[in-house]
């Protein structure tokens, strides 16, 4: 009879050992079952939750080159846009196209006669006038530009009226305007400009002229004297000899 609170001793403390090892198992299932979970829509990120995103770039006016301020040059922002419409592979620097925009010649005359042009020596001392032309004035142009040319073998300074300019497939542009002359009558003018060639037709009231500049160095010389005819040679044609 002594021996049996010895078992019941034994037996009360297996079934408290397993009620605490139930407990514990159920603890952890329940922190398991507990974790948060988090449905994720890509359209509408989840509040107080970062995302990374990249930061957005400016996007950059490179019209003309990366120091265009269109604000700074708004005066002359849509002319520039003309240009480099038409030269595409130029850059021009704004502050140097809105300081030709307010110059009001298209050239200079040179007093000195420059030794660069593809000119023989009795060319050279023909009596044409020499000039410095002012290519990137010319480059400024749009329709409805005014510019002034001095022609000095006709004693005169013309106004030119810009009536349009045309870009052509081969890396020229040509500008057609015309003179308004005292008389009443209109005379046709054009330039073309290449990559470093300048040449132009100008009808005035006093003649026709021809226009001729390599860079910045150049001529203008009337028809007449252009095309002079020597008295010793006969300018006569005959069928046999087309």
């Amino acid at each position: 009879m002594k021996k049996l609170p010895i078992y019941l001793g034994g037996a009360l403390f297996v079934t408290a050992s397993l009620v605490y090892i139930i407990q514990l198992k159920s603890g952890e299932q329940q922190v398991d079952v507990a974790e948060p979970t988090m449905s994720f829509n890509p359209e509408k990120p989840p509040a107080n939750v970062p995302v990374n995103t990249a930061p957005k770039q400016k996007v950059k006016n490179n019209t003309v080159d990366n120091n265009f301020n269109r604000e700074k040059y708004a005066h002359i922002a849509e002319r520039l846009d003309a240009m480099i419409t038409r030269r595409p592979n130029k850059s021009f620097n704004p502050e140097l196209v809105a300081a030709a925009v307010k110059r009001d010649t298209a050239w200079q005359t040179n007093e000195d006669i420059p030794t660069s042009l593809p000119l023989d020596k009795e060319r050279l001392n023909d009596g044409r006038q020499f000039i410095k032309l002012d290519d990137l004035k010319i480059e400024t142009l749009i329709p409805g530009d005014t510019v002034n040319i001095d022609i000095s073998e006709a004693n005169e300074n013309y106004q030119i009226i810009v009536d349009r300019v045309e870009k052509h497939d081969y890396a020229s542009i040509s500008w057609y305007g015309h003179i308004e002359g005292s008389d009443g009558q209109t005379y046709d003018v054009h330039f073309t400009r290449g990559d470093s060639l300048t040449v132009g037709g100008i009808n005035t009231p006093e003649g026709h002229f021809v226009l001729q500049g390599h860079d910045k160095d150049g001529w203008v010389a009337s028809s007449g004297k252009l095309f002079k005819i020597d008295p010793d040679q006969p300018d006569a044609i005959y069928p046999e000899d087309i």
